[in-house]
């Protein structure tokens, strides 16, 4: 253990508790969206450079977007941002009562090709910190791009025991400092950043980052994300929030994976199941060998209807499918649950 990085996080137990139903409306709040028209860019601002990076050294034509809350960010996007973009949307979105806005969200996407000429002409005081975040740019190779078959190790970082950002660079930086405070930190819960490197690898050396640093000198939290195998910092949370590890009693662990007649179900809570049709995943598995959760035929998503229990559900007769919804897992989750289809296929033959 690195003497910058902490041994200890806080440690927080989820009780039992009661998850409600699920509720598509509350669970994916209503987004306005509206087009707004953009004249393209004469400048190339430290911000600006800072949030076109991926666009400019990755995929012009990728599509990003920034969620903020108040109208000081949305003028900073709106100016040094969002010109740089042909296509710009942006939406309001509703809290749990649909009747005041909440945020809103910009999405861009269709980088400039003007825009990109200023990016590689115009060495920001940002250029610099960019280089050291992104050693590489091989983005094929990044933890969005790849994901982990794994959960990351998580470190915490001691800022104290990192060397003060230089006051100069401070200065320089002063803007970008104070746009990632108001958007991505005032009036947000979680108060959380992240950032995906790339060429980080977890070593002693790694604490004289100018990025990490900077990044010290705004948020009292720095998380890395370190994949074990290659020892490869896959992100860095910046946070206001402590360091809290989870520790879920047994009450609220979703019940056993369970068969019935040709399917097997998965308990995935809020009252909804996940169901795969074994007969559909035999017949895959006839043709070729299944190694990825993408591969298995013949699943979808059930709501149990009122008072049904997982052990009552069946799909046929007191399930319902939501309608216009999709659910993504986590890696461990479809490893988990390819598993339990492959255990079951292996019984059958």
């Amino acid at each position: 253990m690195y003497a910058w990085l902490k041994n200890y996080s806080e440690l927080e137990y989820e009780p039992e508790r009661r998850l409600d139903r699920f509720d598509p409306a509350s669970a994916f709040p209503r987004i306005d969206w509206e087009q707004i028209e953009t004249r393209p860019a004469e400048q190339m601002s430290l911000i600006g450079q800072f949030f076109t990076v991926n666009h400019a050294w990755w995929n012009a034509s990728m599509q990003s977007s920034i969620v903020y809350r108040s109208e000081e960010s949305r003028n900073i996007i709106m100016k040094e941002i969002a010109p740089h973009f042909e296509k710009v949307m942006e939406g309001a979105e509703a809290g749990e009562a649909q009747e005041h806005i909440t945020q809103w969200n910009l999405s861009l996407k269709q980088f400039r090709p003007e825009s990109l000429e200023l990016f590689e002409q115009t060495p920001t005081a940002a250029l610099s910190l960019l280089k050291d975040i992104y050693r590489h740019r091989n983005f094929d190779d990044s933890y969005m791009e790849k994901g982990r078959s794994q959960p990351s190790i998580r470190f915490r970082i001691d800022p104290a025991k990192l060397e003060p950002c230089p006051v100069s660079v401070l200065t320089d930086l002063a803007p970008l400092k104070e746009f990632l405070r108001m958007t991505f930190f005032d009036k947000r819960e979680p108060p959380e950043y992240v950032i995906t490197p790339l060429g980080w690898t977890l070593d002693d050396d790694l604490k004289d980052s100018p990025a990490l640093r900077f990044f010290a000198s705004i948020v009292p939290t720095l998380e890395l994300y370190v994949d074990e195998a290659s020892n490869q910092v896959d992100f860095v949370l910046m946070s206001f929030s402590p360091m809290k590890h989870v520790l879920k009693l047994n009450q609220t662990k979703p019940a056993a994976p369970r068969v019935h007649q040709d399917h097997l179900y998965f308990d995935l809570g809020q009252q909804l199941v996940k169901v795969v049709n074994l007969n559909a995943a035999e017949r895959k598995a006839k043709t070729e060998k299944l190694t990825a959760w993408e591969q298995i035929e013949g699943q979808s998503v059930y709501l149990r209807k009122e008072g049904v229990t997982f052990e009552q559900f069946d799909h046929e007769k007191n399930g319902e499918i939501p309608e216009g919804v999709f659910f993504v897992h986590d890696q461990p989750t479809t490893n988990r649950m390819l598993d339990a289809v492959l255990h079951e296929l292996a019984k059958r033959s």
